[in-house]
């Protein structure tokens, strides 16, 4: 009976080990089709009206900036997307998991409704200005594809960037 114990010990430590290395990375990836695939999703549900306007996309930890989802979805719902198209712009390579989309927003800064933006820390926003320019506005939203049990989805930006 007694060499029963040690045996129990390996393996509980082998086993713990092995999630530790392994179930961090489920649904990691540093590929920037699949960042730009999940920023499309969002900004397709935010601005075409999804039910959940995107809340299921956001970054787990991002979505403590907003008093509750239906805070949320309903400031987002509220807001005028009529006027607000992008297209992805060129972009940096992904760092562990992190990408940084460049957003081409072609009716300009305005064209996003105020909330889509970060006016500082307490005011969260999707999308964080980088700067006119002329026939348009250069825009970035970021992606986070790694994280423990699930910390994947669009970041919400609660710091000024412009």
């Amino acid at each position: 009976m007694s060499w029963r114990a040690p045996l129990l010990v390996l393996f509980v430590l082998v086993v713990g080990a092995a999630g530790y290395i392994y179930l961090p990375s489920i649904g990691w990836s540093n590929s920037e089709a699949d960042a730009r695939e999940r920023a499309a999703a969002f900004l397709d549900a935010v601005v075409g009206g999804a039910d959940d306007r995107g809340w299921s996309l956001l970054e787990p930890s991002g979505r403590s900036q907003y008093a509750s989802e239906d805070a949320y979805r309903r400031l987002m719902a509220e807001a005028d997307w009529s006027r607000f198209t992008w297209e992805f712009g060129d972009s940096a390579p992904c760092d562990d998991g992190i990408c940084t989309l460049m957003l081409r927003l072609s009716g300009g800064r305005e064209s996003a409704p105020e909330v889509a933006w970060s006016d500082g820390p307490g005011d969260p926003g999707v999308l964080v200005s980088m700067e006119d320019r002329p026939g348009g506005a250069d825009g970035f939203i970021e992606v986070r594809q790694r994280g423990w049990f699930g910390g994947i989805g669009v970041e919400v930006f609660g710091v000024v960037s412009h």
